[in-house]
């Protein structure tokens, strides 16, 4: 049996609080465009170590004080429960790292299509992971690349840095593949694994065809210029079995965009909270 989890340590103002104090008003402005899922996310957070998921009542033997421990919701949207959550996934991909080299690959979305992204997330999201997995797999296999099929491990980001609405996908992808005999090993050569241009034409061009096979009426909306811009950021070699990129890619598999430690204070109209500035480093 799973034991239920129990809170950790309050913070000063926690995201949960935010939820409690403007959730009614937030899912009465915009609540028609809310998706299930994230109407779901908040009702947890809100919950989420409080009496309403229920508890566990303690009593300590020295001095016979009882209290309560209450259950966390677990919700992978919760900044108190992914913590757990992500060192189990982290612990389940180390045991999956091959002994070579690894290759990290991000696949952008040209701004023009946030919108349409925005509005229909279930759709296009899997529609970019798959796209821009089968992008690689497709390159590599060609004698002139790697001639081969590599590993790869894709995590979908939603937010940059400044927190602004930012989808891409980050790919982990092995530095070598199984050749087409299907009995052999074959290394990268190098720090070289396929050509980041090639690459963001590729991907642009099968999202393309995708859309129009999948849907064709939220194709017949997009300008034709999204489909020359660059879509891939960069592809570069990060060493033998990367650990660095696997611990990189943890934080945000089920990290929230405004964790509680962004969190400066909060009043009865405003929250304040902190976000990176990559231009400025800031």
């Amino acid at each position: 049996m799973v034991e239920p989890s129990t809170c950790p340590p309050k913070a000063d103002v926690e995201l949960a609080d935010v939820v409690r104090r403007f959730a009614a008003k937030y899912t009465s402005q915009y609540g028609r465009t809310m998706m299930p899922s994230q109407k779901r996310a908040l009702a947890d957070i809100a919950a989420c170590c409080t009496r309403e998921l229920g508890g566990r009542l303690y009593r300590c033997d020295d001095c016979q004080e009882t209290f309560w421990r209450y259950h966390c919701c677990r919700n992978r949207a919760c900044p108190k429960c992914h913590g757990s959550q992500t060192r189990r996934w982290l612990e389940g991909r180390q045991v999956e790292l091959l002994p070579c080299d690894y290759f990290h690959a991000v696949v952008t979305v040209p701004p023009e299509l946030h919108g349409l992204f925005r509005r229909h997330q279930k759709v296009m999201y899997g529609l970019l992971m798959q796209v821009a997995a089968e992008a690689v797999r497709e390159l590599c296999a060609g004698k002139r690349h790697l001639g081969a099929l590599p590993g790869i491990l894709g995590v979908l980001h939603t937010w940059n840095g400044r927190l602004g609405y930012h989808p891409h996908v980050h790919l982990l992808i092995t530095g070598g593949g199984i050749a087409a005999d299907g009995q052999h090993w074959k290394p990268a050569r190098g720090e070289f694994l396929v050509p980041v241009a090639l690459l963001s034409r590729k991907i642009a061009a099968k999202f393309r065809e995708a859309l129009k096979a999948k849907a064709p009426t939220l194709l017949a909306g997009t300008p034709n210029s999204v489909w020359r811009r660059e879509w891939v950021s960069f592809v570069k070699h990060y060493g033998h079995g990367n650990q660095a990129v696997l611990n990189y890619l943890s934080r945000y598999v089920f990290r929230t965009a405004i964790s509680n430690a962004r969190i400066l204070g909060m009043d009865q109209t405003d929250v304040t909270f902190r976000f990176k500035d990559r231009h400025t480093d800031a």
